[in-house]
């Protein structure tokens, strides 16, 4: 797990994400969408996530890579191109590397999975709407035997 840092304020949180470009907004934006019942700190499964945006046929946008490395100067091409797995790799890992998202500790179902951090947490919720719940138990009384 990363080290806790305090977060930003909402209004830098809210200003981060309206300069996020768009593969990062969708990504973060849909993972309430797979998974409608996630709590707080649940972590994602990437293949699901990936699903998601390679399934949808009526939702053209979150087909396509918002920008294209190689064909920038050919608009008709990136119209039409369709986000690559590998680039959708290198968003999560990037995502990853700026502590929006982490490995899960001791996941043991062999899925690749991602857990959002408090960080990630909170730009998801920004972007989604929506605050994930958190799970509240309360702590066991000491034992005194």
């Amino acid at each position: 797990m990363t080290k806790t840092k305090p977060l930003p304020s909402e209004e830098q949180i809210r200003e981060y994400a309206s300069k996020l470009p768009k593969v990062y907004r969708e990504i973060l934006g849909a993972i309430h969408k797979i998974d409608p019942f996630r709590q707080y700190r649940d972590s994602v499964n990437e293949a699901s996530l990936w699903n998601y945006f390679y399934n949808q046929e009526s939702v053209v946008d979150s087909r396509r890579f918002p920008f294209d490395f190689d064909d920038h100067d050919k608009p008709e091409l990136t119209a039409h191109r369709r986000m690559k797995r590998d680039e959708f790799l290198l968003a999560l890992q990037r995502l990853e590397d700026s502590g929006f998202i982490e490995p899960p500790a001791g996941d043991w179902s062999g899925a690749v999975r991602f857990v959002p951090t408090d960080l990630g947490e909170a730009l998801i919720a920004q972007l989604s709407g929506r605050e994930a719940p958190r799970v509240e138990v309360p702590e066991l009384p000491p034992i005194n035997w």
